[in-house]
């Protein structure tokens, strides 16, 4: 599931956080032709204002949905090359299913 908040529905998944430095993320939507008239300074208070505003609201609507970096089975920068974390997130899943097998808790993989 991707989405803002799968943690808070899906409790016992793997929960992958994508993050990415706020400065490459301020590029990122520049190039966007909606944004290409604001300056990167611009688009960096807006992107802070609306993960203020993001964080919030699902506090207030979702209490205890804002999970910290560390509450994340784990964190991949997307600042990254996309092979290499796609490769990252296989491999830590991999992981974290020999270990729900190995404690005796049953895997269900559901073809998708």
């Amino acid at each position: 599931i991707v989405a803002r908040l799968p943690h808070c529905f899906v409790p016992r998944a793997f929960h992958v956080l994508l993050d990415c430095p706020l400065e490459i993320r301020a590029q990122r939507r520049q190039s966007d032709k909606k944004f290409k008239h604001f300056s990167v300074a611009d688009v960096i208070n807006m992107i802070r204002d609306r993960d203020r505003n993001n964080t919030i609201i699902y506090n207030s609507l979702y209490e205890g949905a804002i999970w910290s970096r560390s509450d994340f089975d784990l964190a991949v920068s997307t600042e990254i090359n996309t092979n290499q974390g796609v490769r990252e997130i296989l491999a830590s899943h991999r992981k974290w299913k020999e270990g729900l097998v190995r404690r005796g808790i049953e895997v269900r993989e559901k073809a998708v």
